[in-house]
């Protein structure tokens, strides 16, 4: 089961740091 926890794990980064990102362009556009 420790796949299945790795894998979870880096969903989980992936999905933070594309929010991040998202945040800070949706902060650039709305800056205009």
């Amino acid at each position: 089961s420790d796949g299945s926890e790795v894998g979870f794990i880096m969903v989980l980064t992936i999905v933070l740091i594309f929010s991040v990102v998202l945040e800070k362009g949706n902060a650039n556009k709305t800056t205009d």
